[in-house]
C-alpha cells in the first residue's frame, strides 16, 4: 500500500513538473542586436515613447532631489511595456564608460 501511494504520488508530480515546462504565454519578440528572444508575459502592453520619457524624468528628478546631484542618462530604450503603473518592463542598453 505504501509503495502504491509513492508510485501515485511519483506519477502526479512528474505530471505537474512536464505541465509546467509548457512555453509561457504572451508576445515572443527578437531582437537581432543581442540575439536574443524575448517572451513579453500576458497583461504587459506597449509603453508610448512620451511615457517613457516621461517616468524617466520622474525618476531622474527623485534622484537629483535624493541625492543633491545631476542624473546623466546614457541608456537607449530597446523596448518598454507596462502593466499596472507600478510594474515595467524595461530593457536598456547603455556604453560601458
Amino acid at each position: 500500500m505504501k509503495y502504491i501511494f509513492l508510485l501515485i504520488a511519483a506519477v502526479v508530480l512528474s505530471a505537474g513538473f512536464s505541465y509546467g515546462q509548457q512555453q509561457p504565454a504572451g508576445k515572443k519578440l527578437y531582437n537581432p542586436m543581442f540575439k536574443w528572444r524575448i517572451t513579453i508575459p500576458e497583461g504587459f502592453e506597449n509603453m508610448s515613447p512620451q511615457e517613457y520619457a516621461g517616468m524617466q524624468k520622474k525618476g531622474a528628478d527623485a534622484i537629483e532631489k535624493t541625492y543633491d546631484s545631476k542624473v546623466v542618462n546614457q541608456s537607449k530604450p530597446i523596448l518598454y511595456s507596462k502593466a499596472t503603473r507600478c510594474i515595467t518592463l524595461n530593457l536598456t542598453t547603455s556604453h560601458l564608460i
